[in-house]
């Protein structure tokens, strides 16, 4: 049986919303051998537990809304072979996600099966496991999805905008993988610049970086989105045979 006080402090535990550290007292409690221990342990130790808990469930909701729940890629999974050009201490300094913190840019290219998109999502899971919400578009079908709603001449698109440059870590694939008509480069420039200086951005793209604006209708709206997204960022130009010719599984 709890005495009072004990079953206080489960109740406030609750009402907290902490019911998982409400149960964990609870069986602590009824057990008894919390009288013989220091409760300033027991405290540290069950609140460790519901901190890691909440975490991990929130880590759970972050990468299902990201579609990264049943990917297997993760930063522990990549393979540094010499022809791949991956620099393993750039990636393990930016796997603590401090990146994010500093609003910079991750920048891959390289050629198809190089293992851009694997790359890209094995940070974007780190950063979902860290808390940071995060979205992934291919730049087509992100595109496609503003220029119809910029279309309707209504609020969806600016809704739709604010809500993109407020994403912490939004990855996009398939960077100029078809070149963009003018509309839509005014658009992504707009997406752009509402992110810079404020979110990460994480583009993969088969085209190196200093021939991006040249795969624009407008130089000048290229060299401008482009600029933006190399003032602070950090960079991969992935090389090697195609990966997917020994790996079949979808990253």
């Amino acid at each position: 049986m709890m005495n009072q006080y004990e079953q206080g402090l489960v109740f406030n535990f609750e009402q907290l919303g902490c019911k998982g550290l409400a149960e964990k007292l609870t069986g602590v409690f009824t057990t008894g051998y919390v009288r013989d221990e220091d409760l300033l342990k027991v405290l540290t130790s069950t609140t460790e537990e519901e901190i890691l808990r909440l975490k991990q469930e929130r880590a759970e909701k972050l990468l299902s809304c990201a579609g990264l729940k049943n990917t297997y890629a993760n930063l522990d999974m990549i393979e540094y072979s010499p022809e791949r050009n991956l620099d393993k201490t750039l990636v393990d300094r930016l796997s603590s996600c401090e990146y994010i913190n500093e609003a910079a840019n991750i920048l891959i290219t390289g050629a198809a099966g190089t293992g851009k998109a694997f790359l890209a999502k094995a940070f974007a899971v780190k950063a979902c496991n860290e808390g940071y919400r995060t979205r992934i578009f291919h730049l087509r079908a992100l595109l496609r999805d503003l220029s119809e709603r910029e279309k309707d001449d209504g609020d969806g698109y600016a809704r739709r905008l604010r809500y993109l440059a407020n994403i912490p870590l939004l990855v996009i694939d398939e960077w100029f993988s078809i070149s963009p008509d003018k509309k839509e480069l005014v658009i992504l420039h707009e997406l752009i610049d509402a992110r810079y200086g404020r979110h990460s951005t994480i583009i993969c793209s088969q085209v190196l970086v200093e021939n991006w604006a040249k795969y624009c209708g407008s130089l000048a709206l290229g060299e401008s989105i482009t600029g933006r997204l190399k003032a602070h960022s950090y960079k991969f130009e992935m090389e090697g045979e195609d990966l997917r010719d020994r790996h079949c599984q979808r990253p």
